[in-house]
């Protein structure tokens, strides 16, 4: 089974209906603070930034640097 990383900006109006994943489901949310719906990856903290990059080597099984 595949997990899910979900990336949300608190600006963007499709945060309104953000799914907050169940806990021990594998699956993570992120949440961009006053980002829009242009928000990237480099939009994120930097420990969101480890975080997501962690959950991604572990699901993909790729280094990402």
């Amino acid at each position: 089974m595949k997990s899910i990383a979900l990336v949300y900006s608190d600006q963007d109006p499709w945060a309104v209906g953000a799914v907050t994943p169940a806990a021990m489901s594998g699956n993570v949310r992120f949440d961009v603070t006053d980002g829009n719906h242009l928000a990237t990856f480099s939009s994120l903290s930097e420990p969101d930034q480890a975080a997501l990059s962690a959950f991604l080597e572990a699901n993909l099984g790729v280094e990402i640097r």
